[in-house]
């Protein structure tokens, strides 16, 4: 299974009710390994993102969760870099906006917040 999905799994377990870590939380691994990707490996961390909106877009826990974790991790980590990704896929994804909405401020660099705010807005 890819990771990708092993994220959703986990996401979806979650809101089930199982305990982040648990014995029944069979894919939390998949948590730690993104959030790896979104510290060191912008192109693959990025890759996963698309590839979990883009399989799931339809549903709002996964987006919420998409949102608040690895898009906004990797817009800490890197946001310089990974801004002009972001407003290029939305581009050719509008309903991506909702998702980057639901991006929090966190340690996001002021000049990249100005530049989703933007996004967002448009």
């Amino acid at each position: 299974m890819k990771l990708a999905e092993q994220w959703v799994h986990h996401v979806l377990d979650i809101n089930k009710g199982i305990e982040t870590g648990s014995d029944q939380d069979l894919y939390f691994d998949a948590t730690i390994i993104l959030d790896e990707l979104c510290k060191k490996n912008v192109d693959e961390a990025w890759s996963v993102i698309t590839e979990i909106f883009e399989n799931n877009s339809d549903k709002e826990i996964v987006m919420d969760n998409l949102a608040a974790g690895p898009l906004e991790d990797l817009l800490v980590y890197h946001g310089a870099e990974v801004i002009n990704l972001v407003k290029k896929y939305c581009g050719s994804h509008s309903n991506f906006k909702e998702v980057v909405s639901g991006v929090w401020r966190n340690r996001i660099d002021f000049v990249v917040w100005d530049e989703l705010q933007k996004l967002i807005d448009s």
